[in-house]
């Protein structure tokens, strides 16, 4: 495994449509530092200090992947686990609402 890359990547919905995969701490901090629909919660915090912690080897890339799934989960990102789950979930989001985009459910078929 490369430096701060995880051992499985994170995917996750933004909408019925459109997911992410985040495959490292790199990753996982810029989307925390760029892409957060709002102010995060202390879940939010302890994946931040992490993921820091992490890209100077002071915690592992698995503790910063543990840390952002556990932020995600409470900002209300709905966790991918296979491509099954993904459009079970997809149909279940489209009446939620979010909306930013990246990749396409279709790219995943």
């Amino acid at each position: 495994m490369k430096s701060g890359h995880f051992d499985k990547s994170v995917r996750f919905l933004l909408n019925a449509e459109h997911w992410i995969e985040i495959c490292g701490v790199l990753e996982a901090l810029e989307f925390m530092r760029t892409r957060w629909p709002d102010e995060g919660g202390d879940l939010y915090e302890h994946a931040l200090d992490v993921c820091q912690k992490a890209m100077s080897n002071l915690r592992t890339a698995e503790a910063a992947r543990f840390a952002f799934v556990d932020a995600l989960s409470e900002a209300g990102f709905l966790i991918v686990r296979d491509f099954e789950h993904l459009h079970m979930l997809a149909d279940q989001f489209a009446t939620l609402g979010n909306d930013p985009a990246t990749g396409s459910i279709e790219n995943w078929r």
